[in-house]
């Protein structure tokens, strides 16, 4: 016999004389089923995903030289300075570098007095992304032989704070 078949199918609890439908069932629960799927499909998750990496300062270092051959991966620890050392060094380390930067470090004195502004250093021109860049700039020993006390050196790209980093310059050299 061709055509529709339907089967009797007990559902447990229904008040509707216990019977119902199989064919009815399947309809039912494929409506549900393409229901909550549309449902679903109208979700709208808000996922703020960067155009650019964000920009991280790992350190800023103050150093009597530096080595090109050192391993700046590691965090490079600050030297003790005195008014004896010929220079000293800013040490910066930029990661996650995925937009060009025109670097400026600013020198300033215990009275807040700005001593020294280097040249612009422009970084990272094509805009690729580096995974990090190493750069630095010195202070000659004629700026702060005369100026024991606290200094501070602020590296800015376009206006931008970039970091800071204060250190002080001692009267005696450490034995």
């Amino acid at each position: 016999m061709a055509g529709i078949h339907f089967y009797r199918f007990k559902f447990i609890g229904f008040s509707y004389k216990g019977e119902r439908y199989l064919y009815s069932f399947k309809i039912s629960y494929i409506f549900l089923s393409l229901l909550l799927f549309i449902q679903l499909g109208c979700i709208k998750l808000n996922i703020n995903i960067p155009s650019e990496p964000d920009l991280i300062l790992d350190y800023i270092s103050i150093v009597k030289t530096v080595n090109e051959n050192y391993n700046f991966v590691k965090p490079v620890k600050d030297d003790f300075i005195s008014i004896k050392d010929n220079r000293i060094y800013a040490v910066i380390k930029v990661r996650n570098l995925g937009v060009k930067l025109d670097l400026v470090w600013m020198w300033y004195n215990p009275s807040k007095k700005l001593v020294k502004s280097s040249e612009k250093i422009s970084v990272n021109i094509k805009k690729k992304y580096l995974e990090y860049f190493i750069g630095w700039d010195s202070l000659e020993n004629d700026f702060f032989k005369k100026n024991i006390g606290e200094w501070t050196v602020i590296v800015r790209s376009n206006n931008i704070l970039i970091g800071k980093k204060n250190f002080k310059v001692n009267k005696k050299s450490q034995n």
